[in-house]
């Protein structure tokens, strides 16, 4: 093809049709710069096939991911539910006149009310996309909006939970130790299977004595409020991780429709 059209120029040259080599030689640049064009938007066309694939691929990942913090979150919240209303139930114990409960119904309520369910705050695959910007292959911005503010939202539960754990080492393990068997406690710890097969433990219980402690009074008031307050926290996470997966469920369509 090439050689035909050489040929072709050398004999208008020849025959000295200066004018319609001219416009030949116009046509010819401009045929080039349309291959040209044509080859680029063609391989625009593959750059951007693979870019959604590649989103699909991370948007099915996340998928994934966010379903797993959405059961998780799901099921402590349950949990949260029955130790708000264990510490609920404990608590008047402490200003009554009337005889306290035996000791199987108190061990069940301060087991219910010590547990402490930590939310796996470790997400790598959202580290990865704002470490390397592949945040970017998102195309949907309010999906990618509620994705950067995911960290700062479960950071907030967190900040409960650290003192949780604070208060529960520092004051209420040391002070309910004085008083009850916590291998007592351990046999109705329900959750996930985690519960340990019930002794007879030699530790002398003194329940009365322990509801005469302002210290533990303080301690499962504080515990109570700080387990509200992230149960408000969760019930958000909640709510934004369903929010989360609608999009990432509409985007999926779309991207498997072709969009």
């Amino acid at each position: 093809m090439l050689r035909f059209f050489r040929q072709f120029r050398q004999r208008l040259l020849s025959e000295n049709r200066v004018s319609k080599y001219l416009l030949y030689a116009v046509g010819e640049i401009v045929l080039v710069v349309i291959g040209i064009l044509i080859a680029l938007q063609v391989n625009s066309w593959k750059e951007e096939s693979e870019l959604r694939k590649e989103e699909r691929l991370l948007l099915a990942n996340l998928r994934a991911d966010f379903e797993v913090r959405r059961e998780e979150l799901l099921e402590f919240d349950t949990y949260y539910d029955l130790e708000i209303e264990a510490v609920g139930m404990l608590l008047p114990l402490f200003n009554s006149s009337e005889p306290l409960p035996g000791a199987k119904v108190l061990d069940s309520l301060l087991s219910y009310s010590e547990n402490a369910y930590t939310f796996n705050n470790s997400f790598q695959l959202l580290d990865l996309l704002f470490n390397t910007g592949r945040i970017d292959l998102i195309a949907n911005e309010q999906l990618k909006n509620h994705l950067l503010k995911w960290p700062f939202l479960v950071e907030e539960t967190l900040e409960e939970q650290r003192y949780l754990m604070e208060i529960d080492i520092q004051l209420g393990y040391p002070v309910a130790d004085q008083f009850i068997a916590q291998s007592d406690l351990s046999h109705y710890f329900t959750f996930r299977g985690y519960g340990s097969e019930k002794y007879t433990s030699k530790i002398k219980k003194d329940y009365s004595g322990l509801f005469r402690s302002s210290l533990y009074e303080n301690y499962l008031s504080r515990r109570l409020q700080t387990i509200r307050i992230m149960k408000s926290d969760r019930l958000r996470l909640i709510r934004v991780s369903n929010e989360i997966l609608t999009l990432i469920d509409s985007e999926l369509t779309r991207l498997n429709a072709g969009g």
